[in-house]
């Protein structure tokens, strides 16, 4: 007994030992909420008032830590989690999180929360609140309400409290929301050539934490205002006139007067303008801004705008001018102020995206060697910008208009290697591939098409990198490989344009097979011809293909319609091979002449086309029997050393020497032998 009674006491004993050795020390604890009471009284004493900072400072900083790294899900888990703890958050608190919903893109959450930290006093805080909600609404296209939150800090008293670089920030905001309502709304397409535009979400919170970390928590003081307004420069240049204002509240006309006066100006009011304006108040604290636009910025949120004829300053509302009038009015403004943003800060953050918006301003404008010198800027000189990548997909995109084909497809390579899992590169890839095909070389685009549909995450890039793979295998011509990549890919064709696309390539590649098509083959061609759609899935490849398609069918009639009717079009490499194709047609089709002029005008031009249509130019001289013009034409493809097979030139010359009695000459051109000379 005495054994078993001491066997206990020792067993207690352990179990006590191995319970104090595994329990954990306070300070060790990594979560706030394992502290020890003494612990969290003996915090809070070195604790600041604001409640902000009131709760685990510990837990504070490894959540900013954690912002920092990009680990926004973790860092909102953790701020949530003090959030809990506290009665009353305060606005830092509020703001992390609110930062944290933004990069998650969490935006109605994230709008929640700037708007909770924006409605107490100014402070840094609520200035950073103030530029989250602004690019929220720039990213729900809301740009007009965008602008109305940033006009009175832009324009009142505010501005004062603010850093440079915040005013900064404000103005590039305010300028881009300008651009983004201009500009269409299209986002880069698999078969549209849409322009890729900015992507304004804030991707680095923590910049904007320590931006509110670091400034002071008082704003300035506030002094009374001087009701003055002074202007500079402008050299007799209305838009160049900068302005430094500080008018106390005032009615708004009354102040936009005094402004147009101060810029040597005569304000012309319409009598609904006049009315807008009639019992509202502006208050106006700037310094060193445009005149024009501390004008717009004040007319804007009452639907206001102006026009400048000589000296004369037009106020009218804006339900009372056209369309067009305000499509170009707001056009104007987005440029001017982009510029304005550029020129003064070019080193800013949002420079690029700025440039961007220029240059698809210029694009859509027509001016395309302008909006290829602003995608250039982006590429040259601001390399580590993320708008980079957009602006190397819309610099190919602009010069394949421009006709600048291999400049093009060097842009759109850098953005498939610089980033082949962004939502641009199967896109890029697309448009490499295309035109590889449209410059006939279908092996180089099946290549890089296949890089196109491993990486195309949307179905509709798939469908169309899916269609576009198999039209160049079918043209290489790999009949079998294009049928499989159909069939592969069958759940993404089932819509349109891609399905008429992909059953026309499918019934091409069927009758290409087999040695002898059946008349089910035809059939089934023939029908996948009449169900294709005028803007299918393959663009002017779909056009070669459906002419190629014709001439397999003995439809030659068809297939010079289909020819004749893209000619007036289609521009580029492919409108060399369309233009023999067609010449081909015409000649299958009896009509010799027509095919004769066909050939004739690309005879004249330099390349493979050109030398094929010789020898089609040789070959009807020897269907007409003229066997001299037949003799000469073959012996210029043989002296050029084109890329024609030179057996099939030399039994043409032979045909011809022949017809002409001499057997001698023949005879050489049949053994493979260039005749004499």
């Amino acid at each position: 007994m005495i054994k078993w009674g001491l066997a206990v006491v020792i067993l207690f004993g352990l179990v006590a030992t191995a319970g104090w050795l595994i329990r954990p020390e306070p300070s060790q604890s990594s979560n706030a909420h394992e502290a020890t009471e003494s612990d969290k009284s003996e915090t809070n004493l070195h604790e600041p008032a604001d409640p902000a900072h009131s709760q685990k400072p510990k837990d504070l900083a490894e959540g900013d830590q954690l912002l920092h790294e990009g680990r926004f899900a973790q860092a909102l888990r953790l701020y949530d989690a003090l959030a809990k703890d506290t009665d009353a958050p305060g606005t830092g608190l509020r703001l992390r999180i609110a930062l944290c919903h933004e990069a998650l893109g969490l935006w109605d959450e994230a709008m929640t929360g700037f708007r909770k930290v924006a409605s107490g006093e100014p402070g840094p805080d609520f200035h950073v609140a103030i530029l989250g909600q602004t690019r929220l609404l720039i990213q729900r296209e809301l740009w007009a309400e965008a602008r109305n939150v940033l006009q009175s800090l832009l324009l009142g008293a505010d501005s004062k409290s603010l850093p440079e670089s915040w005013l900064e920030d404000l103005r590039f905001y305010r300028a881009l929301s300008l651009a983004l309502q201009c500009l269409p709304k299209d986002r880069p397409d698999a078969l549209e050539d849409f322009l890729a535009g900015p992507r304004l979400q804030e991707t680095d919170p923590a910049r904007r934490l320590e931006e509110f970390s670091n400034r002071p928590r008082k704003v300035g003081v506030k002094t009374e205002s001087k009701d003055q307004i002074r202007v500079q420069g402008g050299q007799n240049k209305a838009d160049q006139i900068l302005l430094q204002a500080d008018v106390p509240s005032s009615p708004t006309r009354e102040v936009l007067e005094r402004l147009a006066l101060a810029g040597d100006l005569k304000p012309h009011w319409s009598i609904e303008a006049r009315q807008r304006v009639e019992s509202r108040t502006t208050r106006l604290e700037v310094s060193q801004q445009i005149l024009l636009e501390v004008i717009r910025a004040i007319g804007e949120p009452l639907e206001l705008v102006f026009y400048l004829e000589g000296d004369q300053l037009h106020l009218e509302a804006a339900e009372e001018k056209s369309e067009d009038f305000l499509r170009a009015y707001r056009a104007a403004a987005a440029q001017r102020a982009l510029r304005e943003c550029v020129l003064l800060h070019p080193e800013h953050a949002l420079a690029p995206w700025a440039c961007l918006c220029l240059g698809n301003m210029s694009a859509g404008e027509g001016n395309r060697e302008e909006a290829v010198g602003w995608f250039q800027r982006v590429v040259k000189e601001m390399p580590r910008s993320r708008a980079t990548l957009e602006a190397r997909y819309n610099l190919g995109l602009v010069q394949a208009r421009l006709g600048q084909t291999a400049a093009a497809r060097k842009v759109h390579f850098e953005v498939l290697d610089q980033a082949p899992h962004h939502e641009l590169a199967p896109l890029a890839a697309l448009r490499i591939g295309r035109a590889f095909m449209e410059e006939g070389e279908p092996r180089a685009a099946s290549a890089v098409l296949k890089r196109a549909l491993a990486s195309a995450a949307h179905p509709r890039a798939r469908a169309a990198a899916a269609v576009a793979l198999a039209a160049a295998l079918s043209l290489t011509p790999d009949p079998p490989a294009a049928a499989k990549v159909l069939e592969k890919h069958r759940d993404v064709l089932q819509a349109e344009p891609f399905r008429s696309s992909a059953a026309l390539v499918a019934a091409h590649a069927r009758f290409q097979t087999i040695g002898q098509p059946t008349r089910r083959q035809a059939n089934d061609l023939l029908n996948a011809l009449m169900g294709v759609q005028e803007r299918g899935a393959l663009g002017p490849i779909g056009t070669l293909l459906a002419g190629m398609s014709y001439g397999q069918l003995d439809m030659w009639d068809q297939a010079v319609q289909t020819y004749e009717k893209a000619l007036t079009t289609i521009k580029g490499p492919l409108r060399e091979e369309m233009s023999f194709r067609l010449g081909e047609a015409l000649a299958h089709a009896n009509k010799p002449t027509e095919a004769s002029q066909q050939f004739a005008k690309l005879a004249e031009l330099s390349g493979p086309w050109a030398h094929a249509a010789r020898f089609q130019l040789a070959k009807i001289d020897l269907h007409e029997k003229r066997w001299t013009p037949c003799i000469e034409k073959c012996w210029g493809l043989l002296r050029e050393a084109t890329s024609l097979r030179g057996a099939d030139v030399l039994t043409v010359m032979g045909q011809a020497f022949e017809g002409q009695g001499n057997f001698a000459q023949a005879a050489r051109c049949f053994a493979g032998e260039w005749p004499e000379e």
